[in-house]
């Protein structure tokens, strides 16, 4: 299984590989991280096998604004898997359900969605 993580915040990706590799999956499982609307692109169109797709909803270039509902609309017409928004705002994580996410969670919490989703998929042991 592939996760692509769209997140800026080094310390936010530190925290998300920290608590996810200590998941009774966690080495079936390969994390994609990008930082940027570029990179989340480039690793999107070049991961045709990603599962998962956490959005940030601000990564590098707006920090006052959401920036990544473009992104999830753009991923939703070709990608039928779960995305995830991922805000310390419910108002963005809001607006990111309404482009295309399945769901929303505060980045403190989204380790716990992504476990679920992973019990889900390999069979809860």
């Amino acid at each position: 299984m592939k996760i692509l993580i769209i997140e800026d915040d080094d310390s936010i990706i530190n925290l998300y590989k920290n608590q996810l590799s200590n998941h009774i999956h966690g080495e079936k499982i390969k994390y994609i991280f990008a930082k940027t609307t570029q990179e989340s692109r480039e690793k999107f169109y070049g991961n045709k096998d990603v599962s998962v797709i956490v959005v940030d909803g601000c990564i590098l270039g707006s920090k006052e604004r959401p920036n990544t509902t473009e992104l999830v609309k753009e991923f939703r017409k070709s990608f039928s898997g779960h995305m995830i928004a991922a805000s310390g705002r419910q108002d963005y994580r809001d607006l990111l359900v309404e482009a295309g996410c399945n769901d929303s969670h505060d980045k403190l919490e989204v380790h716990k969605k992504i476990a679920k989703l992973l019990d889900e998929f390999y069979g809860k042991k």
